[in-house]
C-alpha cells in the first residue's frame, strides 16, 4: 500500500521536540523557538532523574567498535528503494522532500522520538493513522530509522533501551525486513559550542550507543556524519538551517550515500546468479564432532525440532512450536506466552549457522509451492542475517505402520518434499542434511523403538540418536 505525499509539508527550520522534561538537560535559550514540545508523551515514560548529560571526548574510539555497516559498493538505482521505507523525525521528511528517493516510502514527522513513534501521525503523508501503524500496511524489505535528535537530553543507556523496544515493535510488524538503524546527523561548530546538549561530543556518544545497540540485536548501522561533516566533523554552516538540520542542497549527498551503502537483503531476486556458482554441499563426510561447533547455531522449525533441543546436548539454539509450518512462521508465537513470533526469535541476535525443519505440517502443499514458501522464509533470515550458514534438514522418517495407515504422510509425497528440498539446497548453494539416514532403519522407515506411539515423533533415544549424527556429520 502506497501513501500519497503530502509536498506541502512545512518543514520548520527548528523542528526539535526536546524531550527534556525530566530528564535533566535543558536547551540553550537560543534554540528556544518555535518547537513543538512533547511532554505529554515524555511524562508517559520514566525517565531517569539526572543532571545535565556529561559530553564524552571527541576522540572516543569510534573506530574500534564493531562493525556492522554495509560496505561501499556501485551506487544502486532507484528500482532497489522499492521496498524500502524510511521512519524518523524531521530530519527524515527532509529526505523526502529532497533526497530525490521517490520510489521509498516515508513515515516521518516533527518532534517523533522513541517515546512518541506509536502515537504522532506521518506528516508527510495523507493518513490519520499513527507512523507505526501506516508504516504495517505494508510489508518492507528493508527498513532506515533515523531517531535521536529529540531524545538528546536522555542518558544513552535509557535511550537504546527506548529504542530496543520500539525496534521489536517494528520487526513484529514487519518480520521480514531488514532494519537499518542511522546515526545522528552532525551538527555545525556553532551550534556545538553553545552548550553540552547538542555539543558534537554528545552526537558521537549518542552514535557510539546506536552502533552498540545495531551490533547486539543483528541491525545494520548506517553512519551519517562521514557523508554529510566537513573535514573537522562539523556540518558547515552554510549546510545547515539552524545548526542541525540540512538545507535542501545537502540532502543528495545523504541519498547518495544510502546508494553507495545498500543492504546486502539476499532476497532470491537480487542474488539468483550469485548463488547458483555457490559450491552445494549435499552430505557431508562423518568426522570427528568438533567442540563448540553449534555454539552461533539455531535451530528453527516444528515439534521435531522442539524434541530435539529438549532431549539433546548440541549447545545451540532452538526456535519451535507445534503445529508452525513454513507458511506462517513468522507470525506463529513461540508460544502463548510469547510476545515473540518465531521469527523474531531467530533474528533476535546473530547467528552463524541456521537448521531448519519443515514439511510434517506441510504435507496438503504441493511439493513446490512447500519449496516456495520455505525458500522465501530462509530469505526472510538472509534478509537481515546474510552471512549465517543455510542448513535444510529433510523431513524425519515415521513409521511403517504410520505410513500404511496415513493417507496424507505417504512415503511418495514424503519423498517429493524431500527431492523438493533437496532442489532448492543444491540452487541457492546451501547445505541439505539428510535425517532419513539418521533415523531410518534399513527398510526406510523409523524403527518402533526409537519412535513415540504416533508413529512421528521421537523418543529420548530417538532424538539422542539424532543428535550424535548432527555431531558426527554436521
Amino acid at each position: 500500500m502506497r501513501f500519497a505525499r503530502v509536498r506541502q509539508f512545512v518543514f520548520l527550520a527548528l523542528a526539535l521536540a526536546l524531550v527534556l522534561a525530566g530528564c535533566g538537560g535543558t536547551a540553550p535559550a537560543e534554540t528556544a523557538p518555535p518547537v513543538e514540545p512533547v511532554a505529554t508523551e515524555a511524562a508517559e515514560t520514566p525517565v531517569p532523574e539526572t543532571a545535565a548529560p556529561a559530553p564524552v571526548p571527541t576522540e572516543a574510539p569510534v573506530d574500534a567498535l564493531p562493525e556492522a555497516e554495509p560496505p561501499v559498493q556501485a551506487a544502486v538505482g532507484d528500482d532497489y528503494f522499492a521496498d524500502a521505507a524510511f521512519f524518523g523525525n524531521s530530519l527524515v521528511a527532509g529526505l523526502d522532500m529532497f533526497g530525490g528517493l521517490d520510489t521509498a516510502d516515508f513515515f516521518a514527522s516533527t518532534s517523533a522520538s522513541v517515546v512518541n513513534a506509536d502515537k504522532k501521525t506521518p506528516e508527510n503523508i495523507e493518513t490519520d493513522l499513527t507512523m507505526l501503524e501506516a508504516l504495517f500496511q505494508r510489508q518492507y524489505g528493508k527498513i532506515y530509522i533515523l531517531l535521536g535528535i529529540n531524545e538528546i537530553g536522555f542518558e544513552p543507556d535509557f535511550f537504546v533501551e527506548l529504542y530496543g523496544a520500539l525496534l521489536d515493535r517494528i520487526a513484529e510488524g514487519e518480520p521480514g525486513a531488514a532494519l537499518c538503524v542511522m546515526s545522528l546527523t552532525p551538527v555545525t561548530a556553532k551550534k556545538s559550542a553553545e552548550g553540552e546538549t547538542f555539543s558534537q561530543a554528545r552526537v558521537l556518544e549518542y552514535n557510539r550507543a546506536l552502533r552498540e545497540m545495531a551490533e547486539a540485536r543483528g541491525c545494520y548501522y548506517l553512519d551519517l556524519v562521514e557523508p554529510l561533516a566537513g573535514p573537522d566533523g562539523y556540518l558547515a554552516e552554510e549546510e545547515s538551517t539552524d545548526g542541525i538540520h540540512l538545507t535542501r542542497d545537502k540532502y543528495p549527498a545523504w541519498s547518495q550515500w544510502l546508494r553507495t551503502h545498500p543492504l546486502p537483503t539476499q532476497a532470491a531476486a537480487e542474488t539468483e546468479a550469485a548463488v547458483e556458482t555457490v559450491a552445494f554441499t549435499p552430505d557431508l563426510p562423518e568426522r570427528e564432532p568438533e567442540p563448540g561447533w553449534f555454539d552461533d547455531a539455531v535451530f528453527f522449525g516444528n515439534s521435531l525440532i522442539g524434541g530435539l533441543g529438549h532431549y539433546g546436548d548440541l549447545g545451540a539454539d532452538f526456535v519451535a512450536s507445534v503445529g508452525v509450518n513454513v507458511a506462517d512462521a513468522g507470525t506463529h508465537r513461540v508460544s502463548e506466552e510469547s510476545s515473540f513470533t518465531m521469527l523474531q526469535a531467530v533474528l533476535c541476535r546473530p547467528r552463524g549457522k541456521l537448521y531448519t525443519l519443515f514439511g510434517i505440517n506441510e504435507l496438503g502443499f504441493a511439493p513446490e509451492t512447500f519449496a516456495e514458501y520455505y525458500e522465501a522464509l530462509i530469505d526472510c533470515v538472509l534478509r537481515s542475517q546474510p552471512a549465517v550458514k543455510v542448513y535444510l534438514m529433510s523431513m524425519t522418517p515415521v513409521t511403517a505402520q504410520r505410513a500404511e495407515q496415513d493417507q496424507v504422510y505417504t512415503v511418495e509425497q514424503a519423498r517429493a518434499y524431500d527431492e523438493a528440498v533437496y532442489a532448492l539446497a543444491r540452487r541457492r548453494g546451501w547445505s541439505y542434511v539428510d535425517s532419513t539416514e539418521a533415523l531410518a532403519g534399513p527398510d526406510g522407515f523409523l524403527p518402533e523403538d526409537i519412535s513415540t506411539d504416533d508413529g512421528v515423533h521421537l523418543t529420548k533415544e530417538g532424538y539422542l540418536q539424532w543428535c550424535e549424527y548432527l555431531r558426527r556429520h554436521y
